[in-house]
């Protein structure tokens, strides 16, 4: 395969489909022909010689053509071989091809080259369908699909070094082909890991590989031919299957920075990429390091771990509070100040920025700083629902609606006490949503005074929920969804601009109850993201 972009649009290949003879028209047995299309090839097309194996079905499942061997011939632009067409007009069949030919049939399993460097082509496992097709003299279109990973490898050459060769480190070369009906699903093999050398796409510049999908703690080698071998690690990844994952490289004198870029493509539709473990150098902030270990149960977001839970509704949210500073911003002891970011009540009263509890309790944001904008108004208060904020790239601050999927009153509400008739603290933290009380900074207007609100748990309100006595009373985590702009009665002047939140309620008869309240834009509260759905 060589180095040329092949983009065919959906309409080009509508038009090629459709050139059929009808059911009613005698057609004399032809050569089949297949016009392959590569849907966001990225770098390659079919050349001249390539091979694909064909299989025919008819309508009345025989089957017309097994594996038939069809060969590119570039100046038409299309496969064929020896197999021809079955005369009866009016019988349509299904095809199914893949690339690159192998005798034995469709694989069961696919190995990549252990050295690309000459070219990955030959490594790009692809396959393709399409039913309701008729005997015809024109070629069919056929749209092939890569069903393995691209890694591209971006290098910033400042070291002006020539670069003698591009390897990715710990990748196991096999895969196991599993197919039913229509879909295919690659996965790696058990078998030893590998290096894998990759194509020279641009000189000193651009490489790639096509490796198999799977979970690995990669390494990226740079061998320079002055001698030099770069070699940099690259956090746990999930290479999944039909996407480009873009490693960027700074290579420096005496040096290799590597990230797993946060520009991830899908060479074909296959849905949004559920990435687990990469590393991307995008984050809430540009510059901010992020990575997902989800199978592992955290985050690392601006080298700060983070555990994070998947509940059975399929939403995934931090189980511990947020403590990311922006660039810009410091974190104040001061309640009265309106300083957009505040240290969480225990820990000021356990002496601030020392205190060990900052991990427990996180700090407490305002909403100009938990939306990461300048500007809060009558026109936009209610636009933020949903918004990354200051949450790593892919997540976001948490909805309403999200939030009483877990704490509504209601049955479907995951922590409903159905005895209680509300949703409980004590089912949050059995859930795994472990639930800590950080206190607010409290500001209930524009224009009034802020403090910190202090006041605590008793044991008569704790209940059974004795880890929680001498715990603040009062605490909120932000949701992003607005309630309402808030006008004095009287001049009709704007006094507040209000969200939703969810908050916990502990009296002498209420043990812990969730329930959603309204937050006000300059108060201070707990931070949880969500991860944005699949």
């Amino acid at each position: 395969m060589k180095k040329v972009l092949f983009i065919v649009t959906m309409a080009a290949i509508a038009a090629v489909g459709c050139k059929q003879v009808g059911p009613d028209t005698p057609v004399e047995p032809g050569l089949v022909k297949i016009e392959p299309v590569i849907t966001r090839a990225t770098s390659t097309n079919f050349e001249q010689g390539d091979q694909i194996g064909l299989t025919i079905v008819k309508a009345d499942a025989t089957e017309h053509a097994s594996n038939a061997c069809l060969t590119y011939d570039e100046a038409a632009k299309a496969f064929s071989g020896d197999t021809k067409w079955y005369a009866e007009g009016g019988d349509a069949c299904s095809l199914k091809a893949f690339y690159p030919y192998q005798a034995a049939g469709f694989p069961t399993s696919f190995t990549v080259a252990a050295d690309q460097s000459k070219g990955a082509g030959a490594s790009d496992f692809m396959a393709a369908s399409k039913t309701g097709v008729l005997p015809q003299r024109e070629a069919v279109a056929m749209v092939f699909k890569h069903y393995l990973s691209q890694i591209v490898v971006n290098i910033a050459n400042t070291a002006d070094a020539e670069i003698e060769s591009v390897i990715i480190r710990n990748l196991v070369p096999t895969a196991e082909i599993a197919v039913k009906g229509d879909d295919i699903t690659v996965t790696a093999a058990e078998a030893e890991a590998s290096d894998i050398v990759a194509e020279c796409l641009t000189a000193n510049k651009n490489y790639r590989a096509i490796v198999v999908p799977q979970t690995s703690t990669l390494a990226l080698i740079i061998k320079v031919k002055a001698g030099n071998v770069l070699v940099s690690n690259i956090p746990e990844s999930i290479l999944q299957q039909s996407y480009t994952y873009k490693i960027n490289a700074e290579v420096t004198p005496d040096n290799v920075k590597v990230s797993l870029s946060g520009e991830i493509e899908q060479w074909t539709d296959g849905g949004d990429l559920d990435i687990i473990g990469g590393g991307t150098d995008d984050g809430g902030t540009t510059g901010v390091s992020f990575h997902e270990y989800l199978d592992k149960g955290y985050i690392e977001y601006d080298n700060v771990n983070y555990t994070v839970k998947e509940f059975s509704n399929g939403h995934i949210w931090m189980t511990q509070p947020l403590r990311f500073v922006p660039a810009g911003k410091t974190v104040s002891s001061d309640g009265t100040a309106d300083d957009h970011i505040w240290y969480s009540v225990p820990a000021v009263e356990d002496g601030g920025a020392a205190s060990a509890k900052n991990e427990k309790y996180g700090y407490l944001y305002d909403y100009y700083t938990i939306f990461d904008t300048e500007e809060i108004n009558e026109t936009n208060y209610n636009t933020f629902e949903g918004a990354q904020g200051i949450c790593p790239k892919g997540w976001h601050v948490p909805t309403k609606s999200e939030a009483e999927s877990l704490i509504a009153a209601a049955d479907s509400a995951l922590f409903y006490d159905s005895t209680l008739k509300y949703a409980t603290v004590a089912n949050a933290n059995a859930a795994g949503f472990d639930y800590v009380l950080s206190g607010i900074r409290n500001k209930t207007s524009l224009t009034g005074n802020g403090s910190y609100t202090t006041s605590k748990i008793d044991a008569a309100k704790a209940g059974d929920l004795t880890d929680y006595v001498g715990e603040c009373s009062m605490n909120y985590i932000a949701l992003s969804t607005g309630y309402q702009c808030k006008k004095d009665n009287t001049t009709g002047a704007i006094t507040n601009y209000q969200f939703y939140g969810i908050m916990s309620t502990f009296t002498s008869t209420i043990h812990g109850k969730f329930s959603t309240a309204y937050t006000n834009v300059l108060s201070g509260y707990q931070v949880r993201c969500v991860r944005d759905a699949k």
